[in-house]
């Protein structure tokens, strides 16, 4: 009798261990689901500001610094402000892509991105004209780094990228407008959150 007792009290301990790093891991793989679009006017700075859009050797040269405002609806913020701004390579590619949503509360959720501008038919980049002009498709690829909504993860400093697409118009003068749509999961710890 003591014997069995011995081994069900062995199996009840395992069991609950097992349960217990079960549970603990699922509480660790929780993601929120982190969707939305919104639309900006850009313009773009041409040269970019000095020390902003350095770059590594080797790639198309920096034609100029596009920044963009706007707004949208990112579903874990609501309604949002953006403001964004991308390094612009003369072969449509970006780099060091840094973004900011906030909503009316205040609450932030910000990253970063790199992709490329893909031409559609009517676009046009140097050396025809003095940077990106006409329609582009905009593929990206962003992460989420930090902000002031809850406790979120860095996905940046973990390389965890996800697609981020859209459309954009350049102008001849520098100015345009874009719309992006995003669609990932990020890493927001329960607490602080206000909701």
């Amino acid at each position: 009798m003591k014997r069995r007792t011995k081994r069900l009290a062995i199996i009840a301990v395992t069991g609950l261990v097992a349960s217990g790093a079960t549970a603990a891991t699922s509480r660790a793989d929780e993601r929120t689901r982190f969707r939305g679009q919104f639309q900006a006017t850009t313009r773009t700075v041409i040269p970019p500001p000095e020390g902003r859009c350095d770059d590594e050797p080797g790639h198309a040269a920096v034609v100029g610094l596009l920044e963009a405002q706007g707004a949208g609806d990112v579903d874990v913020l609501g309604q949002i402000l953006d403001e964004q701004s991308q390094c612009v390579r003369a072969d449509g590619s970006f780099f060091d892509g840094r973004f900011t949503f906030t909503n009316r509360k205040g609450q932030s959720i910000s990253g970063r991105f790199f992709g490329a501008l893909v031409p559609t038919f009517n676009a046009t980049f140097p050396p025809e004209t003095a940077g990106p002009a006409g329609a582009w498709i905009v593929e990206g690829n962003v992460c989420v780094s930090g902000g002031n909504f809850g406790r979120i993860r860095n996905d940046c400093r973990a390389g965890r990228y996800s697609p981020a697409r859209g459309l954009a118009h350049l102008n001849l003068d520098g100015t345009g407008d874009a719309t992006v749509f995003i669609d990932q999961t990020i890493d927001i710890g329960k607490r602080d959150r206000d909701w």
